[in-house]
């Protein structure tokens, strides 16, 4: 899908074998080489070569040092100041999406084979998480997760869900945004809710 998008000719290679990327077969595979750049070997399959279009993605530093997404007509790389507007309006289906605090990771193999087909409940790669995206809760994380940062709490108590004794103050020692806070704390869809939500004057 990527190099469909990206008008990408991948270069063939001469093996006969299983992709230790996607797991596809291929007649014209290249020797799997570990190299000092790649540190994600946890996640890779039991194959034996690597097909021209993983190759390819493993080539590029395109991506793991950006956000993007792919579907069969377009491949976009976003900002962060995008990625609130990204995860709430997902390019049409099929698509492959993929978000990153870290800008370093080698996130894309655990992708492999998540394609999506609704905009509605979908898969995206968070550096080497993958996450669990429904619409309804990740449309009230984002809610929630704006009016705290508006309020004044910081990232670091909105992802831990324990606040500092002034921020009791900032909301008013309101049990029940206390409550909810605590039942966040910890949901990955949660986590990538709050980096990607800035205060409205920083936007």
């Amino acid at each position: 899908m990527v190099c469909n998008a990206r008008k990408i000719k991948p270069i063939p290679g001469n093996i006969i074998g299983l992709c230790v990327y996607c797991g596809e077969e291929t007649e014209i595979g290249h020797i799997f080489k570990p190299t000092g750049q790649f540190t994600t070997y946890q996640h890779i399959q039991g194959g034996t070569c690597i097909c021209p279009e993983c190759n390819e993605m493993k080539l590029s530093q395109d991506y793991r040092r950006s956000m993007w997404w792919v579907n069969n007509s377009e491949y976009v790389e976003f900002k962060q100041n995008d990625a609130k507007h990204i995860l709430q309006n997902p390019p049409e289906p099929p698509f492959v999406m993929y978000f990153t605090k870290t800008w370093k990771k080698q996130g894309w193999p655990q992708l492999v084979n998540r394609i999506n087909t609704s905009q509605n409940k979908f898969i995206v790669g968070f550096d080497y998480n993958l996450i669990f995206v429904d619409s309804i809760q990740r449309d009230d994380f984002l809610s929630f997760a704006q009016e705290l940062i508006d309020a004044g709490i910081t990232k670091t108590e909105l992802y831990s869900g324990n606040l500092k004794g002034k921020s009791y103050e900032k909301i008013d020692y309101e049990l029940n945004i206390i409550n909810k806070l605590k039942q966040c704390a910890g949901n990955p869809l949660w986590e990538l809710c709050v980096y990607v939500t800035r205060k409205e004057y920083d936007k």
